[in-house]
């Protein structure tokens, strides 16, 4: 485990030849030398760029758009907890993404998390034991029931969350994550209010 962290959180989308490929942005332009959507190019097409934005890119000079499978091998190497969001992936695609997942050997340790119930429901049908989180900003008793419901749980905005949603949750075998939290203050209360997980952009007190 990396410096006493459980997970590390990273988005995917797919390429235009059906590959998973690491990105928060669907246009590349900010994090790359180049322009267009990933959805618009072959992995191999991809490899064409360098990452030229972000820190510390002096130590990473020859930085490309990872895929999944270079960073689930990463996970494997640190004893990390893959946290995947789903973002501009197909349904059709969903079979070949658990395919990646479990060649390794991460569908009962990685957690997928989405805002597209669509994709969440196609993985659950297709899994039993991958961990599965909704994303819904502001999480309510129905966004909670549904998720009971589904064999899934929720990952919400920590500014909405109070220590009764959180114990309603878990009376309905819901787990909670929360994002993102950027100070001690609100670490403090999402700790006391009994959340499952936290997505922070921070290091936490307690590995300082």
């Amino acid at each position: 485990m990396l410096e006493g962290f459980w997970g590390i959180e990273f988005d995917v989308q797919s390429t235009k030849d059906h590959h998973f490929v690491v990105m928060h942005d669907s246009d590349i332009a900010r994090m790359t030398n180049g322009t267009g959507y990933v959805k618009d190019y072959s992995r191999w097409e991809l490899r064409r760029y360098k990452i030229d934005s972000g820190e510390n890119l002096e130590q990473l000079p020859i930085q490309r758009i990872p895929e999944l499978a270079d960073v689930l091998k990463l996970c494997q190497s640190y004893d990390m907890t893959p946290v995947i969001e789903l973002k501009e992936v197909k349904p059709s695609e969903i079979p070949s993404f658990l395919e990646v997942i479990r060649k390794y050997d991460m569908e009962g340790r990685a957690v997928v998390i989405s805002f597209k119930m669509q994709l969440l429901e196609l993985l659950r049908n297709h899994s039993d034991t991958l961990q599965l989180q909704w994303i819904e900003k502001n999480m309510s008793v129905s966004h909670i029931n549904e998720c009971s419901i589904k064999r899934m749980d929720i990952d919400t905005k920590f500014s909405g969350l109070t220590k009764s949603k959180v114990e309603y949750a878990h009376s309905q075998d819901v787990l909670v994550n929360c994002w993102t939290i950027l100070n001690d203050k609100e670490y403090m209360r999402m700790q006391n209010a009994g959340v499952d997980f936290i997505t922070m952009d921070m290091i936490p007190p307690a590995l300082r």
